[in-house]
């Protein structure tokens, strides 16, 4: 009996040490891109604009948070997006 407990107990500490860690990579930042017209593209796509919030991140960039429909779930912003403008630097957003 004594034998059959040391043996789970070095199976179990033996099974915990030779898990196999996954490197995380480095991923690409995630751009919204803002045209001068006032579209939105995020991966090659057009965005509502009732679906995206531009906010400032504090470092004098700006931030967007991507609203996200997901089926049989709630909806959830996505906030870790950088924003990039293009044409002019007064581009603003027509509501």
């Amino acid at each position: 009996m004594k034998n059959l407990i040391l043996l789970v107990v070095f199976s179990g500490i033996v099974a915990c040490a030779s898990q196999s860690y996954v490197r995380q990579t480095q991923k690409e930042p995630e751009i919204l891109t803002v045209r001068s017209d006032g579209t939105m593209v995020f991966n090659q796509r057009t965005l509502n604009k009732e679906d995206v919030v531009i906010y400032p991140d504090g470092f004098g960039g700006e931030r967007a948070a991507i609203k996200v429909y997901v089926p049989l779930k709630p909806d959830f912003y996505r906030n870790t997006i950088r924003v990039q403008r293009e044409g002019t630097d007064t581009a603003v957003i027509p509501n």
